[in-house]
């Protein structure tokens, strides 16, 4: 089997808080085949066993130039878990439907900035 495409389109380099509130850089294998795809839980051994999710999905939906509409889903055991809405205020340069500062906060920023990038716009904070 060849590479698969990374969600963001190229391996996201940010922090683990797989077992803590705490930091830690990830292991480049763990980068390149599990904390970037998903379902890591077998591959790492600070991942919590029994808790939380194993994938969080996004999708943009719509952009219409003010707002870019979010679609994500929570994934656990391969199956859907949870989902929601979010959306992007480029004028409010804030998120409606989330709490700052949570971690699904910062993987839709991290999302968001890829989709942004690929479009050839400029990331946000």
């Amino acid at each position: 089997m060849g590479r698969v495409r990374p969600p963001l389109g190229v391996l996201y380099r940010g922090v683990c808080r797989a077992d803590s509130d705490q930091a830690t850089a990830p292991r480049q294998d763990l980068l390149e085949h599990g904390c970037n795809f998903g379902y890591a839980r077998a591959l790492c051994d600070r991942l919590p066993q029994d808790a939380g999710p194993d994938a969080v999905r996004f999708s943009i939906t719509s952009d219409d130039g003010r707002c870019v509409r979010v679609w994500f889903t929570i994934e656990k055991g391969h199956l859907p878990d949870s989902h929601g809405r979010l959306v992007y205020d480029r004028e409010a340069a804030d998120w409606e439907g989330i709490e700052a500062r949570t971690l699904l906060h910062e993987q839709a920023q991290a999302y968001l900035n890829s989709y942004l990038n690929a479009k050839g716009g400029p990331a946000v904070a």
